[in-house]
């Protein structure tokens, strides 16, 4: 039922235009019932998946995690130092500030055109997240496999 509203459609052009993605990642370190260490859900791979430029707030060292999988973190426009902090309040500032500096850096026609520009990495990691899906996908029925077979 959701699906026919457009915050939660995915073919809703706003999503599909957007050049930056801000994902806010399960996973926290105050509250007192969430996970408390990195955990990278669909959220993330919806952004590789919608060929966008990611920038978390989440666990600390989560874009590090997310680099060593192979995807272009796009390091060349966006300081992910805020990656590194661990405290969460100062991290987060240092998100908002990131996503200032973006907005203060690129009018939207710029962010249209740089879309166009950055199209091959941005299929580069589309592809990625596509080999890593197939590649899931076998293992899930390698298990389910292994496990009628016991």
């Amino acid at each position: 039922r959701f699906a026919n509203t457009l915050e939660h459609n995915q073919n809703n052009p706003v999503f599909r235009q957007s050049l930056f993605n801000i994902v806010v990642e399960s996973g926290d370190q105050s509250g007192p019932n969430t996970w408390k260490s990195q955990f990278i859900t669909e959220k993330t791979f919806k952004a590789f998946g919608l060929r966008q430029i990611p920038i978390w707030f989440a666990m600390p060292g989560l874009v590090n995690t997310i680099r060593t999988l192979g995807f272009d973190m796009f390091d060349d426009i966006v300081d992910h130092q805020y990656d590194a902090i661990n405290n969460e309040d100062q991290r987060m500032n240092s998100v908002v500030q990131q996503c200032v500096l973006l907005d203060q850096q690129f009018t939207l026609d710029q962010c249209v055109t740089l879309k166009t520009v950055l199209a091959e990495r941005l299929d580069n990691n589309y592809n990625l997240l596509k080999q890593i899906a197939t590649h899931r996908d076998d293992k899930f029925r390698d298990l389910l496999k292994e496990l009628n077979e016991n």
